[in-house]
């Protein structure tokens, strides 16, 4: 299954960036990489497969990221992931948004409306993965926040197992 999106990948998972063109996908995944040491998988085009059971991104042009303004850039990638989280790049942003989740291939993943370009996508898609990737959407709405580590805890008190639809 092809898609128009850009995928990166920590250990914890990896996060389709999904949006319109000129939305800032591109953009985003190479802040994800220089701020938050994510790895990119593709940019701009994704072939989802199902491995095992696991939603899995690969690049379809690998090695290549859309710098607007200076052109193709060969970056390292990694060729393949898991998919754990999906981000859509909107002109609007929920302050608290309901559970939503989309299916690929079969699997289910949750899915979150973000702005690219704001100061903190960065911050936000990380908290996500770890928490809201790893565990559902919490049952009472409230994201647990280690302050020790400065993320939220990926141990999150009251996500029942049905959450994740």
């Amino acid at each position: 299954m092809r898609l128009h999106a850009s995928c990166v990948y920590w250990p914890r998972g990896g996060v389709l960036l999904r949006g319109a063109p000129g939305r800032g996908k591109s953009d985003l995944a190479w802040r994800l990489m220089a701020e938050a040491e994510a790895q990119l998988i593709g940019d701009d085009q994704i072939e989802l497969h199902l491995s095992d059971g696991l939603l899995m991104a690969r690049p379809c042009v690998p090695g290549l990221l859309e710098v607007r303004g200076l052109g193709l850039v060969r970056v390292p990638f990694r060729d393949q992931g898991e998919v754990k989280l999906v981000i859509d790049l909107t002109e609007d942003m929920p302050r608290m948004p309901e559970p939503r989740f989309e299916r690929f291939l079969g699997v289910s993943l949750p899915c979150l409306s973000l702005l690219s370009f704001d100061i903190n996508a960065v911050r936000r898609i990380h908290l996500a993965l770890h928490t809201i990737g790893q565990n559902g959407f919490p049952d009472d709405g409230i994201i647990e926040f280690d302050d020790a580590s400065g993320i939220a805890s990926a141990a999150i008190k009251g996500h029942s197992a049905n959450n994740k639809e």
